[in-house]
């Protein structure tokens, strides 16, 4: 998690969140799970076409 990004959730939350709080929300947004550097990239794939499975949504 970035700086900017644990003053944000400091700053909704108006307190310091609990250890589990820190813990859920490094799991939520982590890398892995929110492909914060990958989203602009994964934006330039074909989203509709024969070789398209599943296009984006819920468990794709």
């Amino acid at each position: 998690m970035f700086p900017h990004e644990e003053k944000l959730i400091r700053e909704r939350l108006k307190r310091e969140p609990n250890e589990l709080e820190w813990a859920m929300l490094e799991v939520m947004w982590s890398e892995h799970a929110s492909y914060k550097s990958s989203r602009p990239w994964l934006k330039l794939l074909p989203t509709d076409n024969e070789h398209v499975v599943l296009g984006p949504g819920e468990d794709a």
